[in-house]
């Protein structure tokens, strides 16, 4: 199913990071998906909630 929000720079991103990543890391996946709209870092916690909230 295609994401229309995505399609015209409009989705969210939710993205969280691991204990081994680095910032650099973190920018390279922030670059990726901001591409397609905004990008949020989150703790790990809060994936479930945004899963949720968002469909899967």
């Amino acid at each position: 199913m295609p994401n229309t929000p995505a399609l015209i720079g409009e989705g969210v991103t939710a993205i969280s990071t691991g204990s081994k990543a680095t910032k650099e890391d973190l920018n390279i996946a922030r670059n990726i998906f901001d591409a397609v709209g905004k990008t949020v870092v989150i703790e790990e916690r809060y994936m479930d909630a945004v899963t949720g909230l968002s469909g899967s």
